[in-house]
C-alpha cells in the first residue's frame, strides 16, 4: 500500500503477506506449507504441523502455516464430530420410526442415512483442509477468519519449545554453533548458554568474572 506521501507500507491493507516478508517463498517452502494442512489426512492429526515445522524451523512461511494448520486440524475435527452426531441422531430417529411400522422403506432409509453420514464425515473435513491449504500452495500468508487468532496463541509456546529442544539437541551431539549457516551470516545463539561462552552470541569473556 502507498500512502499519500508516496511511502510504501509493507503488509498494509490488501496484502496477504506479513510485514517483513518481502521475499516470496520458495517451492520447497510452499510444499511444506501444504503438508502442514494435509498431514491430518495421513493420520498425523494435530502432530503433523509441529513435525513439519521442526524440519523447516528457519522458514517464517512454514512457521506461519504450521500454526494456522493446527487450528485447521481442530476445526476439521470439530466439523467431523458435529456431522457424526447429526448422523447418529438421524439414524436413531429413523430406527424409532422403523420399529413402529412394518414398512421396509424405513430400514432402507436408515442404511441410506448411515452411508451419507459416513461419506460426509470423511469428505467434508478433508475438503475443508484442502481449502485451507490453498493459500500455502499460492505462497500467501493468509490468516483464517475464525481460528487464526487461536492459532497464533497456540503456536508460539509450542514452537518456542521445539526451538529450545532443537538447540539443546545440537549442543549435546556436539554440532558446531555455525554449522549449516551460510558464510558471513550471523551464528544463531544456543539457548541456555551463559554469556561469554561459545554459542551464546555474546563476545568472548562477556559476563564472566574477572581473573584475580
Amino acid at each position: 500500500m502507498t500512502t499519500g506521501g508516496g511511502i510504501h507500507v509493507p503488509g498494509a491493507h490488501g496484502s496477504d503477506q506479513q510485514p517483513g516478508d518481502d521475499a516470496p517463498p520458495t517451492q520447497d517452502e510452499r510444499l511444506f506449507g501444504v503438508l502442514t494442512y494435509l498431514s491430518a489426512l495421513a493420520g498425523f492429526w494435530l502432530i503433523g504441523p509441529p513435525l513439519v515445522y521442526a524440519l523447516r524451523r528457519r522458514s517464517a512461511f512454514v512457521r506461519f502455516h504450521a500454526g494456522q494448520a493446527m487450528a485447521a486440524h481442530v476445526g476439521a475435527g470439530a466439523l467431523g464430530v458435529v456431522i457424526a452426531i447429526l448422523m447418529v441422531v438421524s439414524m436413531v430417529v429413523v430406527l424409532i420410526v422403523a420399529e413402529t411400522t412394518d414398512d421396509r422403506l424405513w430400514e432402507g432409509l436408515m442404511e441410506l442415512v448411515r452411508g451419507i453420514g459416513i461419506l460426509l464425515v470423511t469428505v467434508v473435513p478433508a475438503g475443508a483442509l484442502a481449502l485451507c491449504a490453498i493459500p500455502a500452495f499460492q505462497g500467501k500468508q493468509r490468516q483464517m477468519p475464525v481460528f487464526g487468532r487461536f492459532a497464533t496463541r497456540l503456536q508460539e509456546p509450542l514452537f518456542r519449545l521445539i526451538d529450545s529442544l532443537a538447540a539443546s539437541t545440537r549442543s549435546r551431539v556436539g554440532v558446531a554453533p555455525g554449522a549449516g549457516v551460510a558464510p558471513g551470516a550471523a551464528t544463531p545463539p544456543i539457548a541456555g548458554t551463559p554469556p561469554g561462552y561459545p554459542g551464546s552470541g555474546s563476545p568472548p569473556g562477556a559476563g564472566m568474572p574477572p581473573v584475580r
